[in-house]
C-alpha cells in the first residue's frame, strides 16, 4: 500500500516539496505517510499570509469570529473518524482515545 503524501497549505494554495518527512506508526514501525518539508521561501510566505489574515480577522466583530470558529468545529466533527484514524496511526493511540481528542479539539471553539 502506498503511503499518503501530505502537501503544505500556504496562503490558500497547496504546495509540494522536493523533501519530505516520513510519519512512522510507533506501534508497528510502519511508515504511514509523508509530509512535505517547508523551504525558507515557504516559511516566509506562510508568515506573510498569516500576518495579512490577522490584520483582516482582527477587525471582524466578535460574533463574526465566533461564527467562523463554529464552522471550523463543525468541519472537524464532520471528519472526526478520518482525523481520529490519522491520530491513531501517527501516535499509536487507541482509536477511542483519538476520537475523544478530536471531540475535545472541536469543543475548544
Amino acid at each position: 500500500m502506498m503511503e499518503k503524501e501530505y502537501r503544505m497549505l500556504v496562503g490558500g494554495a497547496w504546495r509540494s516539496s522536493n523533501r519530505s518527512l516520513p510519519v512512522v506508526n510507533p506501534f508497528n514501525g510502519k511508515t504511514v505517510a509523508a509530509v512535505a518539508l517547508a523551504s525558507e521561501s515557504d516559511l516566509e510566505s506562510a508568515v506573510q499570509t498569516s500576518q495579512q489574515a490577522f490584520e483582516q480577522t482582527r477587525r471582524l466583530p466578535s460574533h463574526r469570529r465566533a461564527e467562523i470558529l463554529r464552522k471550523v468545529a463543525e468541519g472537524i466533527l464532520t471528519r472526526r473518524d478520518e482525523l481520529a484514524m490519522a491520530i491513531t496511526l501517527e501516535a499509536g493511540k487507541p482509536i477511542t482515545d483519538a476520537r475523544m481528542e478530536v471531540n475535545r479539539a472541536a469543543n475548544t471553539f
